[in-house]
């Protein structure tokens, strides 16, 4: 021990103290002969009892006047105060002799400095269970330091695995892996309607380790696209910072930022302004907005005149939960040259403001007749135009007198579930390169056939398009419409089914379109240029009739013999989707794919046994 201490100055002054501590096991003799009889005797009784114990693992305090445990002296450390390594840290033990036996270090080193693991061995403390549970509690204290650090040590040994042994990240560099996350992203929904509640993959690839953690948060592109979607004010301040976070990561690139939140949540006294305020702070990368909150959201939108601008800003959808609100929201967006693509629904044109000039697309839901043509006045470069949910009525706004032409309009799409009268709308444009028409409703309203054909009329229009979707559509007035569009090549019917003579597609339409019949009855054969044929419905046609109609367009040899007049292209698509009554009707369908697969068409049939519409007709009938 002498020569121990020589060698080192630090374990001379660990000797020195644990001589101390032995020193004071003495006084316990000294201590039990002090005590009185007449006012220590249990004491005295409950010690004498405990004294090999005492004398082996206790001392008494003078000045505490009380027993006290020695210090835990096996496998206690030292470290060298000039060393911060685990190197410097030795364990120890006591002998019976008072002499310090130095463990060896393999175990420690193992353990990256913790103290190796040993039995808890606590004696009892007679009559004192406080000082018993200070033993038990700086026990635990010490067994979970060592836990934690077992952990921590497993962590970074399961990192350094991942490392050195995965082939996707020893093989690869982060540059390859980058792109491979970026392929992991769900493509970006086109359809304005739909809506996205989570882009979590970001998050999931940085769960699987480190590295794929520092690789996925490094990449900027992984976190351009931001949808947040709220469920809960409680969770709404977890959200925001998530939402900060979230950009922070996305570089300088252009943002695609979606917000919405449930249906049924109330905003009363609740305010949008942390998530506002979140992405304004990056308005001047805002490539695509869509915003699904509340109209007392706006006012948080940053400015955009003369002085501000959002130089990316290509798409804007505002849709405030709940259907059309007060007139207090405010959108004024002067500044954005590249806003093109524009989607507004229950809002009031005079509380809007937007560089209506620049835009290609736009997508209107309840808004006014006169509000729309206000719109529409305002947008010469109009591509794409859809209107949904059109309100009756009108929002005081003056009706132009002469026709307001769209030189651009391609795809005009018209919803009319709400059954408002379109007349004044449909006369007052003209649409001179208009390819797309499509007309949907609900139940048995029925298009505004009449309306259509003097539009087409007068814009000399080339429609190649059309489709009616849900609607009361008769036979007389399809040929009205069809004999107004020789140029189409693609024509759909998509007729609701249960209702009384909703089945346009007749014997009689299939033979105005079967060129062989016309040239046979010297009239003009409807839709020359038809190449693609979908009907949904009910079958008001017999069979006969629809083969006869497309071998007279895909038989070379009947098309050699048709008169210059009457020549029409060959038809490449027919999509069935046919409703009976009774499964008997549905047996006799003959194969029309067998039939027609050696002549170049493509024949899709599916069939719907449904035999409430009959009843549905019946009732109608009474």
């Amino acid at each position: 021990m002498d020569e121990l201490a020589a060698r080192d100055p630090f374990l001379g002054k660990i000797f020195k103290k644990v001589k101390g501590i032995f020193s004071k096991g003495s006084k316990v003799a000294d201590a039990t002969n002090s005590v009185t009889s007449s006012q220590e005797q249990p004491q005295k009784r409950e010690l004498e009892d405990a004294e090999e114990l005492a004398l082996r693992e206790y001392y008494y305090d003078d000045s505490a006047h009380q027993w006290c445990p020695f210090l835990p002296l096996t496998s206690m450390t030292y470290q060298h105060e000039d060393l911060d390594d685990y190197s410097a840290v030795q364990d120890f033990d006591v002998t019976a002799n008072g002499d310090i036996v130095l463990l060896p270090n393999t175990r420690r080193n193992c353990l990256n400095g913790h103290a190796h693991p040993r039995a808890i061995n606590i004696p009892s403390i007679p009559g004192d269970p406080s000082a018993e549970l200070v033993l038990v509690e700086c026990e635990v204290a010490r067994v979970s330091a060592i836990l934690e650090g077992l952990r921590t040590r497993s962590h970074d040994l399961k990192e350094r695995i991942n490392t050195l042994y995965s082939p996707f990240i020893k093989v690869l560099p982060p540059e390859i892996v980058s792109e491979i996350f970026l392929f992991c992203l769900p493509v970006e929904e086109s359809d304005p309607e739909k809506i996205s509640k989570s882009n979590s993959e970001p998050l999931q690839l940085g769960a699987v380790c480190t590295v794929w953690r520092r690789i996925a948060w490094s990449t900027a592109a992984l976190w351009a696209n931001v949808i947040l979607h709220i469920t809960s004010f409680v969770r709404l301040p977890t959200q925001v910072l998530l939402l900060q976070e979230w950009l922070s990561r996305s570089g300088q690139l252009p943002l695609s930022i979606q917000l919405s939140c449930s249906e049924d949540m109330s905003w009363v006294n609740v305010s949008p302004e942390e998530v506002m305020k979140a992405i304004a702070e990056y308005a001047s990368r805002w490539r695509k907005l869509d915003v699904r909150l509340p109209s007392a959201c706006y006012r948080y939108l940053p400015p955009s005149d003369d002085t501000h601008s959002l130089p990316l800003l290509q798409s804007l959808y505002l849709k405030p939960p709940g259907g059309q609100g007060d007139r207090l929201h405010r959108v004024t967006i002067h500044n954005s040259p590249h806003l093109t693509h524009l989607a507004l629904s229950c809002l009031y044109l005079r509380s809007v403001k937007f560089q209506w000039e620049v835009l290609t697309n736009l997508n209107l839901e309840s808004f006014y007749i006169d509000e729309t043509l206000e719109m529409l006045r305002q947008t010469p470069r109009l591509v794409d135009f859809t209107l949904r949910r059109i309100l009756g009525g009108d929002d005081r706004h003056t009706l132009p007198e002469d026709y307001i032409v769209l030189p651009a309009l391609e795809h005009l799409n018209i919803v009319n579930d709400k059954g408002a009268d379109l007349q004044t709308l449909i006369s007052k444009i003209t649409t001179p390169v208009l390819r797309k028409l499509a007309f949907a409703s609900e139940g048995s309203l029925p298009p505004p056939i009449q309306d259509f054909v003097s539009l087409i009329s007068r814009s000399a229009c080339t429609l190649e398009s059309l489709s009616f979707t849900e609607c009361g559509l008769l036979e007389q007035r399809l040929l009205i419409l069809l004999r107004a569009v020789p140029s189409l090549i693609s024509f759909t019917l998509d007729m609701p089914v249960g209702i009384l003579n909703n089945s346009p597609l007749t014997d009689a339409v299939l033979h105005a379109c079967d060129a062989t019949f016309a040239q046979a009855k010297e009239v003009v054969c409807l839709l020359p240029h038809l190449e693609e044929l979908t009907y949904s419905g009910i079958q008001a046609f017999t069979w006969s009739c629809l083969t006869q109609m497309i071998h007279s367009r895909t038989s070379q040899r009947m098309n050699d013999q048709l008169a210059p007049s009457t020549t029409v292209s060959k038809l490449k698509t027919v999509r069935l989707c046919l409703t009976h009554s009774t499964p008997e009707e549905a047996d006799i369908i003959p194969d029309l794919k067998a039939i027609y697969e050696n002549k170049s068409v493509q024949v899709h049939l599916q069939t719907i046994t449904r035999p409430q519409a009959t009843a549905n007709d019946q009732n109608a009938t009474a």
